[in-house]
């Protein structure tokens, strides 16, 4: 995992831990799904490493908004 990945896996997580009603849907439990999701998509797909992390970001980020 890059750095940059880490680095928005982290935020992520406190962010959701921190702003979330823990019976929502859309929390890290599911952006993890997601994130998941992607990995295997891109990998049949055959995508880039820099396409990658930018599909993961946006994976990570998809559902932050939820919180409020």
């Amino acid at each position: 995992m890059s750095d940059l990945l880490a680095i928005a896996d982290q935020f992520v997580f406190n962010h959701f831990n921190e702003h979330t009603n823990k019976n929502l849907f859309h929390n890290y439990s599911h952006t993890m799904q997601v994130v998941n999701s992607c990995k295997v998509l891109a990998k049949e797909h055959n995508c880039s490493e820099e396409a990658l992390q930018d599909l993961l970001i946006a994976a990570y980020f998809h559902d932050t908004g939820y919180v409020n």
